[in-house]
């Protein structure tokens, strides 16, 4: 290193040290608006608390009541049942998939609360990707419902992707890990 750097390293730090030393010389000592012995009296049982209530899941599925898995991708398809705590392929034939891409996927779409609603308008489809789904994932329970989830779109800042529950006009924003999971099914089952 040069002596020049070394002078400059030096001056710069000095600069930096006065700002420093300028931006926190006014009041000393921080002060709270609550003085140390105030707080020790509080009775924070007194103090109205909002309560938190639990988030909904957007697609109302219970995880633990599906017992069937299908995602399809155009001519792609795989399904998966349940068997005990592991997930089978039944189609196609032969398929291997590991049980447990099926339950994170279930538990990625299922469990996911906080969902943001994009709109509900059906006419901005194509925007969001929903005319042409990239994938349809379709969850079956035990009593023979269920419900199917159009996955469209990533969105701008590629945190998610636009999603639709069949029947439904809203427009969802869905974790990027569903259509994640929804790849390597696919991929894996060949």
């Amino acid at each position: 290193m040069t002596w020049a750097r070394a002078l400059g390293y030096v001056g710069l730090r000095l600069i930096l040290t006065g700002v420093y030393v300028l931006s926190h010389r006014e009041g000393g000592e921080q002060t709270s608006p609550v003085s140390p012995q105030e707080a020790a009296s509080l009775d924070l049982d007194d103090v109205p608390m909002e309560e938190e209530t639990p988030a909904t899941p957007y697609l109302r599925v219970e995880p633990g009541s599906v017992v069937e898995v299908e995602v399809s991708s155009g001519e792609r398809r795989v399904r998966a049942a349940r068997e005990g705590e592991r997930w089978v392929v039944a189609e196609p034939p032969g398929g291997v998939v590991s049980s447990d891409l099926f339950a994170a996927l279930v538990s990625a779409v299922l469990d996911a609360s906080g969902v943001q609603v994009m709109s509900a308008e059906a006419t901005r489809d194509a925007e969001f990707g929903l005319e042409q789904p990239e994938a349809r994932v379709r969850f079956v329970t035990g009593n023979g419902g269920g419900v199917e989830l159009l996955l469209g779109n990533e969105n701008p800042a590629k945190t998610g992707v636009y999603g639709r529950a069949g029947g439904s006009p809203d427009i969802v924003l869905v974790g990027l890990n569903a259509r994640y999971y929804v790849r390597l099914i696919l991929r894996a089952a060949g």
